[in-house]
């Protein structure tokens, strides 16, 4: 028999592969957005976070410095440093870096706290936390580092 075209039968099986495929290429599109948005956050975050750990250790004497030796409790049974570490004073975002009343809409938030190590005379043990509601909710991250005051 002389067949010209397709069956109706082939017609639909090439339009559902051709269907899934452009599923499949719009689902990888998504994830590639937010994967980029992602690392752009990371990365605004950890330029804001080298910035204020290379002025810190640059120049530690202009920063503040608490008393209150590293691993003391305060009357609430909290390490004092998570006492002051709870209200981070800066704000951050890809293009900011200040205090928060100058940018309440950025998604970061950022502070230090410089405590002295009782078993390492002149030394001081430095925490930088950070915060973000962009990345995951909730998330933050601690760098600690040692410097001296001389």
């Amino acid at each position: 028999m002389n067949q010209r075209g397709q069956s109706i039968l082939e017609v639909l099986v090439a339009m559902g592969l051709l269907a899934i495929g452009v599923m499949a290429f719009a689902f990888s599109s998504k994830l590639t957005t937010t994967g980029i948005r992602n690392v752009a956050s990371v990365s605004a975050r950890d330029r804001a976070v080298s910035t204020l750990i290379l002025n810190i250790r640059s120049n530690p004497k202009l920063y503040q410095v608490t008393n209150v030796p590293v691993g003391t409790l305060a009357p609430n049974g909290k390490l004092v440093s998570e006492n002051l570490l709870s209200n981070l004073p800066l704000a951050w975002s890809k293009n900011f870096v200040g205090p928060v009343d100058q940018c309440v809409s950025c998604a970061g938030r950022m502070g230090y706290v410089i405590q002295p190590v009782d078993t390492l005379p002149g030394m001081f043990q430095i925490t930088v936390r950070v915060t973000s509601s962009d990345l995951y909710s909730g998330a933050r991250r601690d760098y600690q580092f040692l410097a001296t005051l001389n």
